[in-house]
């Protein structure tokens, strides 16, 4: 009967060490779960930081290639604006011109 009770007791001591290292496995399943999640998410991040640098050495490198055409684009619309302008003063003028033509053309009609 000692022996049987002991027996007993063991199987039980054993019993509970397994379900401890049952719920230890679990535990450290879901800590390596956790862990394996955060990993994830650092390098997730990683990964954005890295894109938001390349997209950000992109934009500089489309602006540095960008700003001189735009101020050539610039250059050459101010000195088109400035030629329109020159234009402008001359048909003004040439119509001046042709208004005084006409007035004059006008005059003779009326002394002949």
């Amino acid at each position: 009967k000692e022996i049987h009770e002991n027996t007993s007791l063991h199987n039980q001591k054993l019993n509970e060490t397994f379900i401890d290292d049952g719920n230890d496995t679990l535990s450290n399943n879901e800590s390596m779960s956790q862990h394996d999640a955060e990993l994830e998410i650092e390098q997730e991040e990683v990964a954005m930081k890295q894109k938001e640098s390349q997209l950000i050495d992109a934009i500089s490198k489309l602006e540095t290639e960008i700003s001189p055409n735009l101020r050539k684009m610039n250059a050459e619309r101010d000195s088109l604006e400035v030629e329109l302008v020159s234009i402008k003063a001359k048909v003004e003028t040439q119509y001046l011109r042709y208004n005084e033509v006409r007035e004059m053309i006008d005059g003779l009609k009326e002394a002949i």
